[in-house]
C-alpha cells in the first residue's frame, strides 16, 4: 500500500507490508530439533533402529561408533553417549529436576577434544558448535535489539540448542561468559531483564564443554579450578569433568599410531584394530565396563552411521522413559553415602545432592541407550565406573597418571641428578631423603594422605630443615606427591 507523502517529493511514499497467511508451522519441527513429537520417522527408520537393538553388545556398538577415530578414551566416550541420550523427565514432579547431562573435558592439547566435539554435534538430533575464542554473554544466551522504535530478542547459543546439545570449545578461553553459564545449566533457562523488557527464555540444554589447561599442560600440584580457572558453583553444574594428560607410553602410542593409519586405510565400515592394553582380560560376566568396551586386535565390527545414530538417539529420547529399580537404587545410595563419608573432610569440590541426581540422569539414560524402561543394577554399576573415572580426575588427580617407584628414585645413581645448578642437585637428594621418610612414615601409620604440618615434622626428623616447599614440589613433579586439597597431599608408592 502507498500513501502519498504530503508537501514531500512525489517519488518519496510510505510502504507498509502485508502478508497473508495460509499455513503455519512451528520452525522447530525439524528433523535437527528436540521438541515434543517432534522427529518423523518412516518405516525404514523403525526397522533401522529395530536392526540397531538387536545387534549384539549394543552398548559397546554405540560407544565405538561415536567417534572411532580417536583411540582409547571409552570411558570418556561412554559418559558423552549417555549425555545424548539424557535421563528421564518427569513432568509430574512438584519440581521436576533437569534431565541433562553436563559434561566437561579437560585435556592436554593434541587428544582429540575438538573432534569428539565436532561428531558430538554431527550425532545429536540437534546440536550447536561455538568456540569459546569467539562468543560472548549474548551469542551464548540472548540479546536484545533495538530495531526502530521497537525492541527484539536475538537467541544465543543455548537458547538455539533448546532441548539439544551445546557443544563449547576452548571453554578455558571464555572466564569472562563462564558466569552467564550459571542459570542455563541448573535452571534451564536465561532470563533478561533490559529495557523494560523481562523474559525468561526455555534453555533446556546438554552443555558438552571442552577446555586446555590454562599453563599448557595439567598440572597435577593444582585443582581442576586453578587449571581452566572455573569457579566452583559452574564446576559443580557439570555431571562429569574428565580430565586427560598425555604421557610418554611406548606401548600406547604405538597402538595409537597402528589405530591411525590402520583406520585410514580401513573402508569405514569396520573399527581399527584396537589392542586391549589391559592383558591377560578374558571375557567375563566379572568384566569392568572399561573391559567390556574394548576391543581386541583384529576384532572388527560394523559401526553405526551417523544418520542412523541420529534417529536411534531421537526415537530413545522421544519414546523411552526408564525408570530405575529397587536394586539399583539401593547400589546409588550406598555410594552417594559413602562418597559423603570419604570427602566430608576434605577441603576440596564438595560432594552434594547435585552428585546424587547425576547418578540418577546416568543410570536413566544407560538403560535408555539400549531402549529400556527399567534401570538394573548391571546399569547401576556401570554408571558407577564412570562415575568413579570421572571423580579420580577431579579429587585424586591421578587419572590414568603412570607414577615412578620410589626404590628407583632412591637407588639412582648421584651422577645422574648432576645438573649446573648445584642447589638443584641439592634438593634432589634432600628428596630422595624425604620420599624415603614418607614411604616409612606411611607403612608404620597405615596411611598415604599427610598435611604439609605432618611433611614438616617428618622432614625435621630426617635433619631437612628449610626449603620444604621446594621439596613438596619436587616430589609433585615426580609424581610421588598428589595433591588432595589445599595443604593436603597423598603419597603414592607402586612397588
Amino acid at each position: 500500500m502507498t500513501k502519498d507523502a504530503g508537501n514531500q517529493e512525489a517519488d518519496q511514499s510510505l510502504h507498509s507490508l502485508f502478508i497473508e497467511v495460509v499455513a503455519l508451522r512451528n520452525h522447530k519441527d525439524s528433523e535437527r530439533t528436540m521438541g515434543g513429537n517432534w522427529f518423523s520417522f518412516s518405516n525404514k527408520d523403525y526397522y533401522a533402529v529395530k536392526e540397531i537393538f538387536e545387534s549384539e553388545k549394543l552398548f559397546r556398538l554405540l560407544v565405538a561408533s561415536v567417534c572411532p577415530g580417536i583411540y582409547g578414551m571409552e570411558l570418556v566416550k561412554a559418559g558423552i553417549l549417555l549425555s545424548l541420550f539424557g535421563g528421564t523427565w518427569d513432568e509430574n514432579e512438584t519440581i521436576p529436576r533437569r534431565p541433562d547431562i553436563n559434561i566437561l573435558v579437560v585435556g592436554d592439547p593434541g587428544l582429540g577434544k575438538s573432534q569428539l566435539l565436532k561428531i558430538v554435534v554431527d550425532v545429536a538430533p540437534r546440536g550447536v558448535y561455538v568456540c569459546g575464542t569467539g562468543s560472548t554473554t549474548a551469542g551464548l544466551t540472548v540479546t536484545l535489539v533495538r530495531e526502530g522504535d521497537e525492541f527484539s530478542l536475538e537467541a544465543g547459543a543455548l537458547v538455539m540448542a533448546d532441548k539439544g546439545i551445546c557443544c563449547i570449545d576452548e571453554f578455558d578461553k571464555m572466564q569472562g561468559q563462564h558466569s552467564a553459564l550459571l542459570e542455563a545449566m541448573e535452571q534451564q533457562s536465561v532470563s533478561i531483564a533490559k529495557a523494560g523488557v523481562f523474559r525468561t527464555i526455555p534453555a533446556r540444554t546438554t552443555v558438552l564443554a571442552a577446555a586446555n589447561p590454562v599453563a599448557g599442560h595439567y598440572d597435577n600440584s593444582k585443582t581442576v579450578t586453578e587449571n581452566i580457572r572455573i569457579n566452583a558453583p559452574l564446576l559443580s553444574r557439570f555431571d562429569l569433568v574428565f580430565i586427560l594428560q598425555d604421557r610418554p607410553d611406548k606401548k600406547l602410542d604405538r597402538n595409537i599410531v597402528e589405530h591411525i593409519t590402520g583406520f585410514r586405510r580401513a573402508s569405514g565400515s569396520s573399527v581399527a584394530q584396537e589392542t586391549n592394553r589391559a592383558s591377560g582380560i578374558t571375557a567375563s560376566s566379572e568384566e569392568s565396563l572399561f573391559e567390556r568396551l574394548k576391543f581386541q586386535r583384529g576384532e572388527s565390527v560394523d559401526l553405526i552411521p551417523h544418520q542412523l545414530m541420529r534417529k536411534y538417539i531421537a526415537y530413545a529420547k522421544q519414546y523411552v522413559r526408564p525408570k530405575i529399580s529397587t536394586e539399583a537404587a539401593t547400589i546409588i545410595k550406598e555410594y552417594y553415602l559413602d562418597l559423603r563419608k570419604h570427602h566430608r573432610h576434605l577441603d576440596s569440590t564438595p560432594v552434594t545432592t547435585r552428585q546424587l541426581e547425576s547418578l540418577v540422569r546416568l543410570t536413566e539414560a544407560r538403560a535408555k541407550a539400549e531402549l529400556r524402561e527399567i534401570a538394573t543394577v548391571e546399569d547401576a554399576r556401570d554408571v558407577l565406573e564412570i562415575f568413579d573415572f570421572s571423580m579420580k580426575g577431579v579429587y585424586d588427580n591421578d587419572n590414568e597418571v603412570t607414577l615412578g617407584f620410589t626404590q628407583d628414585i632412591l637407588n639412582q645413581s648421584a651422577r645422574s641428578d648432576l645438573t649446573p645448578s648445584a642447589s638443584r642437585s641439592l634438593s634432589r637428594n634432600m628428596a630422595k631423603r624425604l620420599a624415603a621418610v614418607l614411604e616409612r612414615k606411611a607403612e608404620s601409620l597405615q596411611k598415604n594422605i599427610f598435611a604439609v604440618d605432618e611433611i614438616k615434622e617428618f622432614a625435621l626428623s630426617v635433619g631437612i630443615e628449610s626449603g620444604l616447599e621446594r621439596l613438596i614440589n619436587v616430589l609433585n613433579n615426580d609424581g610421588f606427591l598428589i595433591k588432595k586439597a589445599p595443604r593436603v597431599y597423598q603419597f603414592v608408592c607402586t612397588n
